[in-house]
């Protein structure tokens, strides 16, 4: 049985199917999976219960909208194009000479490919304006609207202190505060960050980690502990494309005898035949790599981990 519901400013049409909660897009034009199960059931003042008749007059209601605002949307989108263009003038990303706009411009090329909405997707073309540039959130409301400086707000760093202290206080923030747009923003981010990393890897080699102070450890303790707090994006592509390259850049695998090791470099587990789970141990891969040990991808290390299990 399907039930309907809808949002309490009514602009967002859902349905319960099953174990499964289902948003309407008005990018897909159809429903796609969201993680509301259980807010859609409980929060009965912020979703209100519909016939299916009713979800359909909304959605033509909600199309025809989408139609008449389109215009209005783009002139939005081309004028934070624009004012982050002019903004960010002059910068570079970090060793090269490649002009920094096209980091927020592939942030927000990200989250239209997410389905986001106008306000997300200009706060992500303007995310780094607070931090980076003489510009200030009043600067942003007054040409943007509360919304887009809210959020571009929510995703600035400004506390004081060492790189790993002002890491861990994002990373508080994430798990604690942050909502969900501001989630899609910063994940757009990390993931746009670690494209770039990646390239630039895949032509230096080890060597381009010495760019960064906090070195390929520091980075890998960061990614990793960012993919825990984006957990609440696993619906979205995003999420699995940042922790796909993540284990691409910075996790090994190791075969032994009877034993398989799994090191991002900064912690190590170990699968051995016997008890067949994941256990962190206390190993570097320094030492690791001291042992005579085969190095896996990660396909093989799954593959045997299943012909161990069938053994028994």
């Amino acid at each position: 049985m399907i039930h309907y519901f809808q949002s309490e400013n009514a602009n967002s049409v859902f349905k319960i199917q099953g174990e499964g909660a289902y948003v309407y897009s008005k990018l897909t034009h159809t429903y796609e999976r969201c993680n509301l199960y259980a807010e859609i059931l409980t929060q009965k003042q912020k979703y209100h219960e519909i016939d299916e008749r009713e979800a359909k007059r909304l959605i033509h209601q909600l199309e025809g909208e989408e139609v008449s605002l389109a215009r209005h949307q783009n002139m939005k989108l081309h004028k934070a194009i624009a004012f982050a263009s002019v903004a960010h003038a002059g910068q570079y990303r970090k060793g090269t000479n490649i002009p920094y706009i096209v980091h927020p411009f592939e942030v927000a090329q990200i989250l239209s490919e997410a389905g986001a909405e106008e306000d997300i997707i200009c706060a992500g073309l303007l995310h780094d304006i607070i931090e980076d540039t003489s510009y200030t959130a009043t600067d942003l409301e007054k040409e943007f609207g509360k919304r887009v400086s809210e959020l571009v707000l929510a995703c600035t760093q400004e506390c004081e202190g060492c790189w790993e202290q002002r890491k861990q206080h994002y990373l508080d923030y994430l798990t604690r505060e942050a909502t969900l747009d501001t989630m899609m923003i910063s994940c757009a981010d990390k993931l746009a960050n670690i494209r770039s990393s990646k390239e630039n890897y895949e032509k230096e080699g080890e060597r381009f980690w010495g760019r960064f102070n906090s070195g390929k450890e520091g980075h890998s303790w960061y990614f990793s502990k960012l993919i825990d707090a984006f957990a609440p994006l696993r619906n979205y592509n995003m999420f699995w494309e940042l922790n796909a390259i993540y284990k691409e850049l910075f996790v090994v695998c190791y075969q032994g005898e009877n034993v398989l090791y799994q090191t991002n470099g900064w912690e190590t587990y170990v699968y051995r035949k016997e008890s067949e789970k994941w256990v962190l141990e206390n190993l570097s891969q320094a030492e690791l790599e001291k042992q005579p040990l085969q190095k896996i991808d990660e396909n093989e290390m799954r593959r045997i981990v299943m012909k161990w299990e069938m053994e028994d």
